[in-house]
Formats: C-alpha cells, sequence, structure tokens
C-alpha cells in the first residue's frame, strides 16, 4: 500500500513539468486574446523605430523589434514580418491600442513621414 502512494522525484519532476507546460500555455492564449480584444477597441497610430531584425534560422522567424513612444514612454515589442529589405533605424507606423499602449503592431512598413 505505501509503494503506491511513493513518489519518486522522476515522477514529481514530471508531474511539475506538466503544470508549468499548461500554464506557459494558458498564458500564452489569454495573453492573445487579451491583445485582440485590446486592439479591437480604440486605437492610434505612431511611428516607430527598427532597432533590431532577426534573420530567421532553423529555430525562430523573421522578426524585428519595434520601438515606440507614447507621452513620453518607451515601449518595444517583437514583429514577425520579413524585414530584411529594411535596416537599424528605418521607420515603421506601429497602431496601438489607446486602452493599453503596450499592446501594438506594425500597420505599415517603409514609411518615409507622417503625410504618406
Amino acid at each position: 500500500m505505501m509503494n503506491k502512494l511513493k513518489l519518486t522525484t522522476e515522477r514529481i519532476a514530471q508531474i511539475i513539468a506538466i503544470i508549468f507546460l499548461g500554464g506557459f500555455f494558458i498564458y500564452f492564449i489569454v495573453n492573445s486574446i487579451y491583445e485582440t480584444e485590446m486592439l479591437k477597441g480604440p486605437t492610434k497610430q505612431i511611428p516607430g523605430v527598427l532597432i533590431e531584425i532577426r534573420e530567421a534560422s532553423s529555430k525562430s522567424r523573421h522578426k524585428a523589434l519595434v520601438k515606440y513612444s507614447v507621452n513620453g514612454k518607451d515601449f518595444d515589442f517583437y514583429s514577425d514580418d520579413y524585414y530584411l529589405d529594411m535596416h537599424v533605424g528605418d521607420s515603421v507606423l506601429v497602431e496601438y491600442s489607446i486602452k493599453d499602449p503596450s499592446v501594438a503592431f506594425v500597420k505599415k512598413k517603409n514609411i518615409k513621414s507622417l503625410s504618406n
């Protein structure tokens, strides 16, 4: 009877791993839903700057780190898109949620000025 209740270290590690992965999966889904809902509400467009460009590899996709500023506060996010035809320092048009300015996406690449 006691052997059935005894948990091995390996079994405990497996349980912890399952809980951790489940929690991460739930966080990812909830965060995705939150961002989608924030971008359905009122948004605003502002210029942003590419501060890092990453080429795709076997372990990751093309992406760029985009920086923008709202009311003097800096924000940044990774945009999963093809940016190899652009350079660090190039401008993009960022659309962000007015309710939560940290939620944003690249609306348009290769902007020259706000009038375009």
